[in-house]
């Protein structure tokens, strides 16, 4: 996380942090030492290795001064794998100015597995993760479609001249269309950048 978007989550999410939190935390972020930081520093163990596979070149990604439009409709996207992983989470395209709050929905559809949760963006970034509560694990070969709704937000980036098969090592991506996708989201451009996951 740059210091950026620690300043602009601490703004807008006052009671997440104390202010001596906040003050430690960025002197961290200065001095490179986080060794006076009330939070731990120590990378869990039973981390598994995030993998991102992205559908879009980082050089199409667009904001056309208009941006991408949320009218309440679900951006969906069918995929498909080549090999059994766990999908930890979404990479999305976040707002073009300032800062933004989206209450995001995720929805695998074939799996029922629903994300639910609110999001701080900044124009900085781009883009912003939304981890799942628990990893899902996918099948090779089977088509599962993601449903993403952002609501009270501003406009974001999109994506354009999308990839549909992208492969990751060994592991193969392909993207279709959905025709759950309400709001213009299709293998060839709009929302859902990229899908975080790591090996069974």
């Amino acid at each position: 996380m740059s210091q950026e978007k620690f300043v602009s989550i601490s703004e807008t999410n006052e009671s997440l942090l104390s202010l001596q939190e906040q003050v430690t935390i960025f002197r961290g972020y200065v001095t490179g030492n986080f060794s006076k930081s009330p939070f731990s520093s120590n990378r869990r163990s039973e981390c598994k290795t995030q993998n991102i596979c992205y559908r879009f070149k980082h050089e199409h990604i667009r904001n056309n001064t208009t941006g991408w439009n949320y009218s309440g409709n679900h951006d969906a996207l069918r995929f498909k794998v080549s090999e059994p992983v766990n999908i930890t989470g979404l990479v999305l395209f976040g707002c073009t100015e300032g800062s933004s709050a989206y209450n995001v929905h995720i929805e695998i559809v074939e799996l029922g597995q629903i994300t639910k949760t609110t999001v701080v963006s900044t124009s900085t970034e781009k883009t912003f993760e939304v981890l799942f509560s628990k990893p899902v694990k996918v099948q090779p070969n089977t088509n599962y479609t993601l449903k993403v709704c952002l609501s009270n937000g501003s406009k974001t980036y999109f994506g354009e001249k999308g990839i549909s098969e992208v492969m990751r090592g060994n592991i193969s991506f392909v993207f279709s269309s959905s025709l759950l996708s309400g709001n213009g989201t299709e293998v060839s451009r709009g929302q859902i950048f990229g899908i975080k996951y790591n090996r069974n």
